[in-house]
């Protein structure tokens, strides 16, 4: 599988993005690993399923968006908008 991963931190969790699919809640650790020609290696550990979901469609670009604007403030960040 050749898919494309994004990864997103903003200090108080973390957003994954697998093949254009969002995920967030319920997600506690996302480890890439990724050593010269070897293949890459992802691991998303899920605690708790029911907490778990994926998100709508255009998501991830959103966080991406409104973290690169709260961070240019110099203010500590607020409440994600979906939150």
């Amino acid at each position: 599988m050749n898919a494309k991963v994004r990864i997103l931190d903003n200090g108080r969790g973390a957003w994954l993005e697998l093949d254009g699919k969002t995920m967030g809640e319920g997600i506690d650790l996302i480890e890439y690993k990724k050593k010269g020609s070897d293949p890459a290696e992802l691991t998303i550990h899920i605690q708790n399923t029911d907490d778990f979901q994926f998100h709508p469609d255009g998501t991830f670009d959103k966080a991406e968006k409104w973290l690169k604007e709260q961070t240019g403030s110099g203010k500590p960040l607020l409440a994600t908008p979906w939150d």
